[in-house]
């Protein structure tokens, strides 16, 4: 158990190497092109029935553009999930239209409940660049237990630990 946490703690601190780069810069495209492709009505969003600046709940099937956000959030912030996949780590999430697309979700981890606000914009005019606000909460039921029951329940390693 000690190991295990020096092992995260070292590896949240050592620096990205190239692959490790390079892997967050076809992810920041991906999510980018899905943005842009819903930005352009090329994909139909999620968030469809709601009103701009309101949050909307988003049910599964989750779509794209979610499932990159929380992607790139798992692999910023070194999370390790619970679940066998990013879907079946999500335990609610809902969307706003602002200028752009505020993401709100909870991802079961190894280590807790991990509530996220991630930002998109839409347009160029604003920073490209996904951004992230997360806490942990581990006062709820977390971890490979409350996995849906399709999951195989088993943790995902850590970015760079495949």
């Amino acid at each position: 158990q000690v190991a295990l946490r020096a092992r995260r703690a070292h590896a949240l601190v050592r620096p990205l190497s190239q692959a490790a780069i390079n892997q967050l810069t076809m992810r920041a495209a991906t999510l980018a092109l899905a943005f842009a492709a819903t930005a352009a009505g090329l994909v139909a969003p999620s968030h469809a029935n709601c009103l701009p600046g309101g949050f909307c709940e988003i049910e599964q099937p989750y779509p794209p553009e979610l499932l990159a956000a929380v992607d790139l959030t798992v692999t910023t912030q070194g999370l390790v999930l619970a679940c066998d996949s990013i879907a079946d780590s999500i335990v609610q999430a809902q969307s706003q239209v602002v200028a752009g697309m505020n993401y709100e979700y909870t991802i079961n981890t190894m280590t807790g409940l991990v509530d996220c606000t991630t930002f998109v914009p839409l347009y160029s005019a604003f920073n490209t660049e996904p951004t992230s606000q997360c806490m942990v909460d581990t006062t709820e039921d977390f971890g490979p237990d409350f996995c849906p029951k399709t999951s195989a329940a088993g943790p995902m390693p850590a970015p760079g630990d495949e």
